[in-house]
């Protein structure tokens, strides 16, 4: 992967966790509708929204670095990256096999990989 690639895969990382954090914070009952949890409690949604605010923080560090993916800052944040979707990617799997999400969830899984497996690639680019 080349400094360029990383810096679009990065840009790309941002927007979708821009918009994953903007439909957990303004519509998480529709989120939740998404993956077959129909009727979510006050406190589900609370948390969805708390949830939401770890994403814009995910935006701006994703986005801040697009440009310094080949450095020690760089390499630190596709760590992190690594481990936030391969991990969300995991729970996501358990959550489809256990029944308590629908099978909606199996897109999440694959794009969770998906990230997973790029950030992997930038992290050892870095």
């Amino acid at each position: 992967m080349s400094a360029h690639a990383d810096r679009t895969f990065f840009s790309v990382a941002a927007v979708l966790t821009l918009g994953l954090g903007a439909a957990w914070l303004l519509a998480p009952v529709f989120m939740y509708g998404q993956w077959g949890v129909s009727d979510p409690s006050p406190a589900a949604v609370y948390m969805a929204q708390r949830y939401a605010t770890m994403f814009f923080g995910y935006t701006v560090l994703l986005w801040l670095a697009r440009d310094a993916t080949a450095s020690p800052a760089g390499r630190a944040i596709a760590a992190g990256g690594v481990v936030v979707t391969a991990v969300m990617a995991a729970v996501s799997a358990w959550g489809a096999v256990s029944g308590v999400a629908g099978p909606m969830i199996w897109s999440a899984t694959v794009i969770e990989t998906v990230l997973a497996v790029f950030f992997a690639r930038a992290w050892r680019r870095a």
